[in-house]
């Protein structure tokens, strides 16, 4: 018999009753699995990037490495390794005879569970294969890519980058140079990653064109509404026609918020488990509870953005001018959801932050945006809310709850008058 979190609300795991294919997403996955690219999967926040990728390739088969905002290539590569189970000696130009079974193919210094070394360009086969292995050198704790090719591929695993949106600019740019080399050994990376525009890869190095496929992460009302049904069936009940459009309204397509108000208004309706006898919930009464407990679930959430972020940088230098504040006021009171989702052009965003900052340009607001994404990741602001895409010169809403907080919350904002604030951060610049 299920029980409510097994149905509705957010899981790690992939969803048992209420997983859906969005427009062919799973056959799409699978055969990019099998095309020789890269993928590259894409959206806003909880819009089940991680569920694809768990639903066709299982953590036994993945070496998952999880990005931060101090991350670099080098780092990546260090735990790459580590996620490998290999290690990179300190030594050099050490020798050494092994035996090794199956078939590897690679190079680079570097110790394996289940090979002892494995040097440039050697190869074994067969079950008893005896090999003789030259150990590369190596200058402090830098890891060459020969070397990361070589465990990726001795594994037999997957290698997926997860939130590759945190990286630094220049990060972000040396590990899609990685990726052609990587591409040109045959082994092939998922990255994914909360932003909304496509192509960023190729927008950081050109010669992946052709060699990545692009998974965007959408969601339609009818598969939203697929959603609903299947966990209907799982706890024998059924929401109010009403009740679920409003439901389906407030989520503004974002999977995640809606699979939180499912579960909410189930708790309101005390539905913890399938129902013994059919029932109907989705009352007036029941909603307005259900939005009350999930606005105030993500207020410290959102308050924390806007504090953090208005204050800009902890580093004076990187926020001469106080325009985050402005930016952040101007997304919050002045721009529409349709502005906010589809993206707000930098001219259009100029002349609403000019309502609070007259003195503001577009220059100066344009270096402000370039580092948006890295300000919220160095303030903790996890996962990301405003994302800026350098390629159509667009803010953009990359986390939708928001849209419901700013609509459902009663509370103050920072700038408000009467604003109490209790979220203040710790570490404050």
């Amino acid at each position: 018999m299920p029980k409510l979190h097994e149905v509705f609300g957010i899981s790690a795991s992939v969803p048992k009753y209420t997983y859906v294919d969005r427009l062919g997403l799973d056959s799409q996955f699978e055969y990019f699995l099998t095309a020789d690219r890269h993928i590259v999967v894409h959206g806003g926040s909880k819009q089940g990037k991680t569920v694809l990728r768990r639903k066709h390739l299982t953590e036994a088969q993945s070496i998952v490495v999880s990005c931060g905002p101090n991350d670099t290539v080098d780092s990546i590569y260090e735990r790459i390794l580590t996620g490998t189970g290999a290690k990179v000696p300190s030594t050099t130009g050490r020798k050494s005879t092994t035996e090794v079974g199956g078939s590897v193919e690679g190079s680079g210094g570097i110790e394996l569970p289940f090979i002892a070394k494995l040097g440039a360009k050697g190869e074994a086969r067969g079950s008893k294969a005896v090999e003789t292995m030259q150990v590369d050198e190596f200058v402090g704790s830098k890891v060459s890519i020969d070397t990361v090719i070589t465990a990726i591929r001795a594994s037999r695993r997957t290698l997926v980058i997860e939130d590759f949106h945190y990286l630094a600019e220049d990060e972000r740019r040396k590990l899609a140079f990685a990726l052609k080399a990587l591409w040109d050994s045959k082994t092939f990376v998922i990255i994914v990653g909360i932003w909304a525009e496509q192509n960023r890869l190729t927008f950081y190095n050109g010669d992946l064109s052709g060699r990545v496929e692009e998974v965007d992460v959408r969601w339609q009302e009818s598969e939203l509404r697929s959603v609903v049904k299947e966990g209907e069936k799982a706890l024998n009940i059924s929401i109010s026609p009403s009740c679920t459009n409003e439901l389906i309204r407030d989520a503004n397509a974002n999977v995640g918020l809606l699979q939180r108000l499912l579960e909410g208004i189930c708790r309101e309706a005390e539905i913890v488990e399938t129902a013994m006898s059919h029932q109907t919930i989705g009352s007036a009464d029941l909603l307005q509870k259900c939005r009350v407990r999930v606005c105030a679930s993500a207020e410290r959430r959102y308050f924390s953005f806007a504090n953090v972020v208005s204050r800009g940088f902890k580093n004076p230098e990187k926020t001469k001018l106080k325009l985050y504040r402005q930016i952040v006021r101007a997304c919050v009171d002045k721009c529409t959801d349709d502005e906010l989702i589809n993206g707000i052009d930098r001219e259009v965003l100029l002349a609403k932050v000019q309502m609070y900052e007259p003195d503001a340009d577009l220059q100066n607001l344009q270096k402000a945006l370039i580092l948006i994404d890295r300000l919220q990741a160095e303030r903790g602001i996890n996962p990301p809310v405003l994302s800026y895409e350098e390629l159509s010169r667009r803010l953009i809403l990359v986390d939708r709850e928001l849209l419901f907080f700013r609509k459902y919350s009663d509370k103050k904002w920072p700038w408000d008058s009467g604003y109490t604030d209790s979220y203040e951060s710790e570490d404050d610049a």
